[in-house]
């Protein structure tokens, strides 16, 4: 059995704030939703399956954090491979090269003349920095204003890196680090692991040491075909329905409150009616009425 783990956010009268998530990652068939996803409740939640059944399982694969599942993982299910999910590999690494852009981008806030323009230019492309190099267009101009002239994608991304050497240097390791989880290169995943840190930027060089911590399952996202793909596909549907049954019940609340407030509305001229039609009778009628 291979399995896939994430965490789902509850709605506001829930106990907790997240859920706990987990499907079988061959079939994609879903398994099973925790209510909470603190240790207290997942150690309880897995002392219920047989140590036979738990040792059937070999893989699984979650996000980075939070680190307290990978406790849950090796002391119940102590035959399985663990694996860092691809995509948050790469969502941790892009996380900190975009910290490293708005920090270059804060530098030349409020400045007048090219260093205003570079502020512009760091905010503006956001979306360059954060892609694929090999996806980046060196072919079709585009007038930019920050320019003042025709450019490519290609000749923005280079003047970006140009500003700063360790941007420069953040960036380049980002696509290395995205190169090498997207063609599943082993070899060139140890050697970026490998590599020294304490010239890198700060947050850069966390990641870094974020993927050493967890060498071996982050050799394991390369090595197994196991993505958490599926599993953020059937969380995006659990959130979009929470999200479409909300606006229903409020569409329902709504409805039921005008229709409730019209009907007031309705007795409340029938009930004017009537006193007018009492105060207009004679006074005989009206004792009449009354009695």
């Amino acid at each position: 059995m291979n399995n896939c783990i994430t965490e789902l956010l509850q709605i506001k009268d829930s106990k907790h704030s997240m859920s706990f998530v987990f499907l079988d990652a061959k079939t994609h068939d879903f398994i099973d939703i925790v209510e909470g996803r603190t240790k207290y409740i997942l150690n309880n939640y897995f002392l219920r399956f047989k140590r036979k059944t738990k040792n059937k399982v070999k893989t699984i694969c979650i996000d980075i954090y939070p680190p307290s599942y990978m406790d849950i993982i090796k002391k119940h299910f102590p035959n399985t491979k663990i694996i860092i999910d691809r995509f948050h590999i790469i969502q941790n690494i892009n996380r900190e090269l975009n910290k490293e852009r708005i920090r270059l981008m804060n530098i030349h806030r409020g400045k007048k003349g090219k260093e205003g323009r570079n502020y512009t230019i760091l905010k503006n492309f956001w979306r360059l920095v954060l892609a694929d190099e090999d996806k980046i267009d060196y072919e079709k101009y585009f007038y930019n204003r920050s320019f003042g002239k025709l450019a490519t994608r290609r000749d923005v991304l280079n003047y970006i890196l140009s500003l700063d050497k360790s941007f420069r240097a953040s960036y380049e390791i980002t696509q290395e680090v995205r190169k090498a989880v997207k063609d599943r290169d082993e070899v060139s995943l140890k050697e970026l692991m490998d590599m020294d840190t304490t010239s890198l930027p700060r947050g850069m060089a966390k990641a870094i040491e974020t993927m050493k911590r967890y060498r071996e399952y982050m050799i394991n996202s390369v090595k197994y075909e196991y993505s958490n793909g599926p599993l953020e596909g059937v969380n995006n549907k659990i959130k979009l329905i929470k999200r479409v049954s909300m606006v229903i019940i409020i569409l329902i609340i709504l409805g039921y409150t005008f229709w409730l407030c019209l009907g007031y509305l309705f007795l409340s001229i029938r009930i004017m009616k009537e006193l007018v039609s009492i105060v207009k009778m004679p006074s005989s009628l009206m004792l009449l009425s009354i009695l």
